[in-house]
């Protein structure tokens, strides 16, 4: 399966039926990635040879397929990666069971327009990224989902690998020890957004995560903008509690929630009061785990359809109480649910733009 947001430039590679590089080349060209490969279309007897021009440039591309970061596969992904010229965020994501070597990829990638960093592999290690980061200068935002534990002391091989970085999203285990290391590590670090997904497997412990950054709090006040990233997929509501630890809730300035799309009635007031137990943010924002209106090559039966207009009722009816309770939040100045921004006003927040 393909995914990705043609329209901002956006492309993710994930799970499909691939017999080799032509195939992936194929399907790359149908969809709009420009100069990723050179696309020859298939000849049949009495054809001519059709060449599909270069499509709009790729600025954001997703990874799911592991199949394509091992060979005989990664020299292809090499070459295409590399001639990225207008690159910004790349992103990469293996399973769990998936052991990838990362040096050979990362070594070998060079792509100057990178900005921004995402991986979300077990695999790999701290020093493989630094040795990437290190070489790219325009890449400044590093979103770890998940790596290998990191070790207590840094290694030496990691030690001039992030002096560019600005802004780190990561989960609290891995900020907790990363803050631990020497400030000159990072010296241009001015963004940490606290990370943790919500899922069947995985419910939310703020005592977890706070018991895991309070070894570096005083650090964390040094930092400009300290924001907590929350991925609501699956399983218990996270909102049913109020957060108590105020240590914790006053530290986060930004706040971000990605909400599964089949939201519950009874989570409206949950969430709403559980976001203002956060007195002290100047930002939040509420979007979709699944930003799209329909599932890809889902059928759309009368019950689909049922079901995606009872879940996008609730999200209106999310949105009218988020934006005449969080008007009162002092500080409070930006505010974006499900992709619309808000400008404060006398009765609430509205639209930016509405007379």
């Amino acid at each position: 399966m393909v995914k990705g947001d043609l329209h901002n430039n956006s492309l993710a590679l994930s799970r499909f039926r691939i017999n080799g590089p032509p195939v992936i080349s194929k399907v790359a060209a149908k969809i709009g990635m420009n100069k990723l490969v050179r696309f020859t279309g298939k000849r049949h007897k009495g054809e001519v040879e059709r060449v599909v021009a270069p499509p709009s440039p790729v600025v954001t591309l997703d990874v799911h397929l592991s199949l394509l970061l091992v060979p005989p596969f990664l020299s292809w992904t090499i070459n295409s990666f590399n001639i990225q010229s207008q690159l910004r965020h790349l992103s990469f994501t293996t399973s769990p069971n998936d052991r990838i070597h990362w040096d050979p990829l990362l070594y070998n990638l060079s792509i100057p327009s990178l900005e921004q960093l995402t991986v979300c592999s077990s695999s790999c290690t701290l020093v493989d990224l630094a040795k990437f980061v290190k070489r790219h200068v325009q890449l400044s935002k590093l979103d770890i989902r998940d790596l290998k534990p990191l070790p207590a002391e840094l290694p030496k091989l990691a030690g001039l690998g992030f002096m560019h970085l600005r802004s780190l999203t990561a989960p609290s285990h891995f900020l907790g020890t990363f803050l631990q290391y020497p400030s000159d590590v990072a010296p241009n670090l001015e963004q940490v957004h606290i990370a943790t997904t919500v899922s069947e497997a995985h419910s939310f412990d703020p005592a977890h995560v706070w018991s895991t950054l309070a070894p570096v709090e005083k650090r964390l006040h040094d930092i400009n903008t300290v924001g907590f990233t929350m991925v609501y997929e699956a399983g218990e509501s996270p909102f049913s509690n109020i957060l108590e630890n105020a240590s914790f809730t006053l530290l986060i300035q930004t706040l971000t929630l990605r909400l599964k799309p089949d939201l519950k009635n009874h989570i409206i007031g949950q969430l709403t009061d559980w976001i203002m137990s956060f007195s002290n943010i100047h930002e939040v924002k509420v979007e979709s785990t699944y930003p799209y209106r329909y599932p890809v090559q889902t059928p759309l039966s009368r019950k689909a359809v049922a079901m995606e207009e009872e879940n996008q009722r609730i999200k209106e009816e999310l949105t009218k109480e988020l934006t005449t309770n969080l008007a009162t939040m002092e500080k409070l100045g930006s505010c974006e649910i499900f992709g619309e921004k808000y400008s404060f006003a006398a009765e609430g927040f509205k639209p930016q733009g509405a007379g």
